[in-house]
């Protein structure tokens, strides 16, 4: 995969970003909300196979949306059909939006790491943020809950049903969109 090498860069192009847009629900304690661009293009460039992608997403209220994907390899050297099967789209969306988001370490466990556990943020208004910003960025919500709250599947499947009750979380990838 593109991503399992540290050694991953991502740039703007020319292209300008889209306006920035909210997701997810505000934090009433803090003020805090997600936000990201409408839409952006940026260029990921692997270490040691030196592949570049150009990657064009737009969000889709739901989540990213790849629109546009080219693949350019080093110089002097051809596009193998097995350098695009190792391509691996989903964790470089994670990359790109964690690139493109604001604030987007305020989410992750590792931000939560350094706070200490005594300080680990667990309101509703925050899981569901949480929920959204994985959803977002082709995470597993559910497996980010459960390994950051450190529950079990069926605690967090409660956990999960009690925060659609009180704020819009998104459908799953697999449901079709209703009419």
């Amino acid at each position: 995969m593109i991503t399992d090498n540290k050694q991953v860069s991502i740039e703007r192009t020319g292209v300008e970003d889209g306006k920035l847009v909210v997701f997810g629900p505000l934090d009433p304690s803090n003020g805090v909300q997600l936000s990201i661009p409408e839409r952006f293009e940026r260029e990921v460039t692997s270490g040691p196979r030196g592949l570049t992608l150009r990657v064009s997403c737009s969000f889709t209220g739901e989540w990213i949306d790849v629109s546009s994907l080219s693949v350019t390899p080093p110089k002097g050297e051809g596009l193998t059909s097995r350098a695009l099967v190792q391509i691996a789209l989903p964790p470089i969306v994670r990359e790109l939006a964690a690139s493109v988001i604001p604030r987007h370490e305020y989410w992750t466990a590792e931000f939560q790491d350094a706070l200490g556990w005594g300080s680990l943020k667990t309101n509703d208004a925050f899981l569901a943020q949480l929920y959204w910003l994985e959803h977002v960025s082709q995470g597993s919500p559910r497996q980010t809950l459960m390994r950051y709250l450190a529950m079990p599947r069926s605690t967090c499947n409660v956990l999960i049903r009690r925060l659609r009750s009180e704020f819009p979380l998104p459908r799953p990838r697999t449901e079709p969109k209703s009419a």
